[in-house]
């Protein structure tokens, strides 16, 4: 997972996705971007079924440092999208 990047530069979470889901799209989003990403699953403590399903754990989305403000902005343009209402 570290190995986003050639650089020496460090790794900064920006978000957590309620799941791998979420997770997969926005990284999907991000590398459109072009800015690459790694994730890594959360723990959840007292929840049996999450523990064997990807559905419900959730998880962490990192960047290099350098691109964590241009990245948290993409992400947090995607709330402000409009939705269609029917």
């Amino acid at each position: 997972m570290e190995e986003v990047g050639s650089k020496h530069e460090s790794l900064v979470r920006i978000a957590t996705a309620p799941n791998d889901v979420v997770a997969q799209m926005w990284a999907e989003i991000l590398g459109d971007e072009g800015i690459p990403c790694s994730m890594k699953m959360g723990r959840v403590a007292g929840d049996f079924f999450s523990l064997f399903s990807k559905m419900g754990v959730p998880v962490e989305i990192h960047v290099l440092a350098s691109e964590a403000q241009r990245a948290k902005e993409i992400l947090d343009s995607l709330e402000e999208s409009p939705t269609d209402s029917d």
